[in-house]
């Protein structure tokens, strides 16, 4: 292989290293999981497959003995012709190293300085490249398990892409780690002073590049197809001609909330509930209006705005979708029930979000009555699931089903404790 390319044996030593670590880092780390499409099931096996490879290679490639095969190895023709240009090479060769003994100690320093600062060149490349191609790969690798472990199989799914999501994602992988392997490349060339003079190595992985930033544009143009026309509100505004001084607001649900993959948000001024529901294809993601508090002057009516917020892939088609996804809702007197938005592959979502404004004086309140308990002005939700209750406090959580073997016992002690306190 070294011959044929006409580079030193070292470098393909090197590169066959250097591919049996990172696939053993990969593999370990399980990057097919999230870089692959669902329905591949890969395995590395570590670098094994690599040093397998190379062994076969060094068993069934023959030995280049005579002089044909040594041409031949080279990429040469073994004939007459063949030996001619040689010879030529070779004279010119010796011509050229007469010429340079001619030229004097002055020459022959300026290139010792030369090939110091080139060996220095290279080795700061190498200090920067190796831990860059080290880093990204891992980084990229935990952001999307990360992702992956935060969100169900198939959630990316539900949402309106045009494209692979998979070539996307190495897209961006070659157009973030590319530059790195080339200056690896240069690094290697300069230190080792490496002369290929068949493959420019270095002007493939700039095309390749070059390439790359060209392919990810246009995915990325034909991808967000579906948001062309741009993000759009529509609004509808109601008041609130009620008799007690509480509005209470229920969330129809089912008849048990799941116990994984539950999203809640609730503190004195927002309360939001979300879901999935189902496997893969029958995935489902149920998403329920935000409720926002907005506490005005007691002389001023209660009043609720309702607010649909939508994409489109032309103006008027994201105004129509934001019209769709004004929260719906029922009122009677104190009672205002709200239904959800239901994401599937057959209705992904496309930037749609509902929210409920609801302009609320003082010495009125509201409460939210179901799915779980929250007063605005008073307590933390919370949901039980069997012997454990679930806190949203007043922040963020984010409830998966392999939490629910946890101890929550001491938890519950220290909330019950801290609501004490802040009660007194």
């Amino acid at each position: 292989i070294a011959g044929w390319f006409h580079v030193e044996p070292l470098l393909v030593r090197v590169i066959f290293v250097a591919l049996a670590l990172f696939s053993s880092i990969f593999s370990s780390i399980g990057i097919l999981r999230y870089w692959t499409p669902h329905n591949m099931h890969i395995n590395l096996g570590g670098g094994g497959w690599i040093i397998l490879v190379y062994i076969i290679l060094w068993i069934i490639v023959p030995a280049a003995r005579t002089v044909a095969q040594k041409c031949e190895m080279r990429g040469e023709r073994p004939d007459f012709s063949g030996i001619q240009e040689r010879v030529k090479r070779g004279a010119e060769y010796v011509e050229r190293e007469v010429r340079r003994g001619a030229a004097g100690v002055g020459t022959e320093m300026a290139q010792g300085v030369g090939r110091v600062i080139a060996f220095c060149v290279g080795i700061i490349l190498l200090l920067i490249s190796i831990p860059m191609l080290v880093a990204l790969p891992i980084s990229m690798i935990f952001s999307a398990s990360w992702a992956y472990g935060l969100l169900p199989d198939g959630a990316f799914s539900l949402i309106a892409f045009n494209g692979s999501l998979f070539w996307f994602k190495l897209l961006i992988a070659l157009v973030v780690l590319l530059p790195f392997v080339g200056m690896f490349y240069g690094g290697i060339k300069l230190v080792f002073n490496f002369k290929s003079k068949r493959v420019y190595l270095g002007v493939v992985i700039f095309i390749a590049w070059i390439f790359s930033i060209i392919g990810l544009v246009a995915m990325f143009s034909i991808a967000v197809r579906p948001y062309y026309g741009g993000v759009e509100k529509a609004r509808k505004e109601i008041s609130v001609p009620m008799q007690s001084d509480t509005l209470y607001i229920q969330y129809i649900t089912p008849d048990e909330i799941p116990g994984k993959d539950l999203w809640m948000e609730a503190n004195a001024s927002k309360s939001f509930l979300a879901w999935f529901e189902g496997e893969r294809q029958s995935l489902k993601a149920i998403v329920y209006p935000s409720i926002r508090i907005v506490r005005v002057e007691s002389e001023q009516p209660m009043r609720i705005r309702l607010t649909g917020i939508a994409a489109g892939r032309r103006l008027q088609e994201a105004f129509i979708r934001a019209d769709e996804s004004i929260p719906a809702y029922t009122l009677q007197d104190s009672l205002m029930t709200l239904l959800p938005d239901v994401f599937s592959q057959n209705n992904k979502w496309q930037g749609n979000m509902g929210e409920v404004l609801v302009y609320l004086p003082q010495g009125k309140q509201v409460v939210l009555t179901s799915p779980y308990h929250h007063h605005f002005d008073r307590s933390a939700p919370r949901i039980s699931k069997g012997n454990i209750r679930f806190y949203a406090g007043s922040g963020r959580s984010y409830y998966r089903d392999n939490w629910t073997h946890r101890d929550w016992s001491q938890w519950e002690r220290k909330w019950e404790r801290w609501e004490q306190r802040w009660e007194r």
